[in-house]
């Protein structure tokens, strides 16, 4: 028996969450037999999926696993776009009216999934997919399909009463009731107003209630949120999906180097990032540091604003675990991939949150006693320094680091998202 397994991390250009679902896929190759995979990625996301590689360097996914969608919605540099209005962006319902009404059907009745891994933020994208699978495409090729069946990513540490339901529930209440009652009506092929899915609240409930018990896998061990952060019974934590695609490159450590980044989202708050790259720079020539090197990989953004010095090394872009591979600390904005990098790493993360969720993930930082963390505002040269020295010879983060880092190691090898997939696929 072969199974057919759709993937669709998210709609935007952001690696932080791509990356992590991109490590499940690779180990769905490696571990589970007969399967067929297809990756679903907007124009400008399709790069993130070309570029990633076996440890040999050949290609994780070849063309025929990758399928380019919604390119008139999500042209390449939409992104950019996006980040003036980050709420509407991911609110608008445009596209979501494109699936209900078919444009996936094709792709549908060809590949046939019996299984779609969606990111957390295309929870009501998957529901779509679902029902117009379940519905209207099974119903079309003869009934003898099985159903398809939903594992959402959250590739963040999310607050319990955030879920996927709540969040399409919302999704769906936040737009005008005749949109949401087409929009219901099209996905499950009915074009009657007086169609059970009127819009009303009742009907909302009703039509995201295969969300109210989906399996949900977050990508971090749970020893890193907070402790009384409770989820319902399909939620899990697993291991935490580091991309590492050398992982037999293992380059002795320069107790010498910073790294530091602002994360693939750095154009969402150039100003915040530019000001620290700066206090980076002014630190590494104070008379302290004067034995220290620094690497920063500031985005295309900020790319000409900064150049690099006998001791410092500028790139756009890095292969992070590279980076961190050979660094003895991480400057780093917050982001939960860079976070959970640096602790796979053995680096102590030195967070300066500049927005999103960046905050709650350096108290958890912090809180766990894993790093350190600083305020933007308050950044002078001096005062980095010492967090960075802190984070690397405080003897409670060190301690605390290595037990992160051993955990963070044994749940990749036991790989927990194998299991939950196997399951799913009823082969366990």
């Amino acid at each position: 028996m072969s199974y057919n397994i759709l993937f669709w991390p998210d709609v935007n250009y952001e690696p932080g969450h791509w990356r992590p679902v991109m490590s499940m896929a690779q180990k769905v190759k490696s571990s589970i037999g007969n399967c067929n995979i297809k990756f679903l990625c907007t124009p400008e996301c399709k790069p993130i999926v070309e570029k990633t590689k076996w440890p040999n360097g050949s290609r994780l996914f070849g063309d025929e696993e990758i399928e380019t969608i919604l390119k008139d919605l999500f042209p390449i540099g939409y992104s950019s776009l996006a980040n003036e209005k980050p709420e509407e962006a991911r609110s608008r319902i445009d596209h979501c009216l494109k699936i209900a009404s078919g444009t996936f059907d094709n792709l549908l009745e060809t590949f046939q999934p019996c299984l779609l891994i969606a990111g957390y933020f295309v929870s009501m994208e998957a529901l779509l997919i679902k029902r117009r699978y379940d519905t209207v495409i099974r119903k079309r090729l003869g009934g003898s399909l099985p159903e398809m069946k939903i594992i959402i990513t959250t590739t963040f540490l999310r607050h319990p009463n955030e879920d996927p339901a709540i969040t399409s529930l919302r999704f769906l209440v936040h737009h005008a009731q005749e949109h949401s009652s087409k929009l219901m009506r099209a996905a499950i092929g009915e074009a009657d107003e007086s169609s059970l899915f009127n819009g009303s609240l009742s009907s909302i409930k009703d039509f995201i209630e295969p969300l109210e018990n989906v399996v949900e896998l977050i990508t971090c061990p749970k020893e890193l949120d907070h402790d009384d952060f409770e989820h319902r019974e399909n939620t899990h934590y697993i291991e935490p999906c580091i991309l590492d695609t050398d992982p037999e490159n293992n380059p002795a450590k320069d107790v010498n180097l910073i790294y530091a980044t602002a994360g693939s989202r750095v154009r969402d708050y150039v100003e915040s990032a530019k000001s620290m790259f700066q206090t980076l720079r002014k630190m590494i020539n104070i008379t302290a540091a004067k034995n220290r090197k620094l690497e920063m990989a500031v985005g295309y953004t900020l790319a000409e604003e900064f150049g690099s010095t006998n001791k410092i090394t500028i790139k756009e872009w890095a292969d992070q675990a590279a980076s961190l591979k050979r660094a003895r600390s991480a400057v780093i904005h917050g982001g939960l991939a860079s976070i959970k990098e640096s602790i796979y790493f053995g680096i102590p993360p030195i967070v300066i949150p500049m927005g999103k969720d960046q905050m709650d993930n350096a108290l958890r930082v912090v809180d766990k006693e894993v790093g350190s963390m600083l305020m933007l505002d308050d950044l002078s040269e001096h005062g980095l320094y010492n967090a960075i020295m802190k984070a690397e010879l405080n003897s409670d983060i060190k301690k605390r680091l290595d037990k992160m880092r051993k955990r963070f190691e044994e749940l990749e090898a036991a790989e927990p998202s194998i299991a939950h997939i196997k399951k799913a696929l009823g082969i366990m």
